[in-house]
């Protein structure tokens, strides 16, 4: 299944649901409970379901340095799977019960491994969700002797092409060239070489 993953930290598109971590007596006070109070339409005292656009699982109990048991929590998230199932709408989970609750991300992010398609996941999750990447499908060894340079070409040349023609080697063999964009970036602001030395 491919699941759908947004920013940790950021906003929820219009019309999402936003699924946040409350204490046990719906006391909205922090975090992303204070602003699914503020904004989504969380109610004072109301723990637990849907309010508004928000949806409050419990994850702490009123002292906050009393969190809620992750077999309770478990309970809660399973509730909330077959909600949004059955529904309609779509719902931007935060990583509740990882803030003020003091949980583990390798604790929580489990719990929402049969989230339906309609549910988007802090991106912090994604590796407990995916795949490790596929092995590298060449020769490691080779293709790295390949990236030597010879250190007198390197002298009669200019250091500053020779760095920008091993990044894009690398980053051609390596990455997806998201990192060779950045390499670039930061090559042109001067940060790996500065050719004015």
């Amino acid at each position: 299944m491919t699941r759908d993953y947004h920013q940790d930290g950021s906003v929820p598109m219009l019309g999402e649901v936003f699924v946040f971590g409350s204490n046990a007596a719906g006391l909205h006070l922090g975090g992303a409970a204070q602003a699914a109070f503020k904004y989504y339409g969380a109610e004072w005292k109301v723990s637990s379901g849907r309010m508004g656009q928000s949806y409050a699982i419990p994850t702490v109990n009123v002292a906050v340095s009393a969190p809620i048991l992750l077999a309770q929590i478990a309970a809660s998230v399973a509730e909330f799977l077959t909600y949004a199932e059955q529904s309609p709408d779509r719902f931007f989970i935060t990583r509740i019960g990882c803030g003020i609750a003091g949980h583990r991300d390798a604790d929580i992010a489990p719990l929402f491994r049969d989230a339906p398609p309609n549910c988007s996941l802090p991106d912090v999750w994604r590796p407990f969700f995916e795949p490790d990447p596929p092995p590298y499908p060449g020769n490691l060894i080779a293709d790295c002797e390949a990236l030597r340079v010879d250190a007198a070409a390197v002298a009669a040349l200019n250091p500053g092409k020779i760095l920008r023609d091993v990044m894009h080697d690398f980053a051609t063999i390596f990455g997806d060239g998201k990192q060779e964009r950045k390499d670039y970036e930061l090559l042109q602001m001067g940060g790996y070489y500065n050719e004015r030395r």
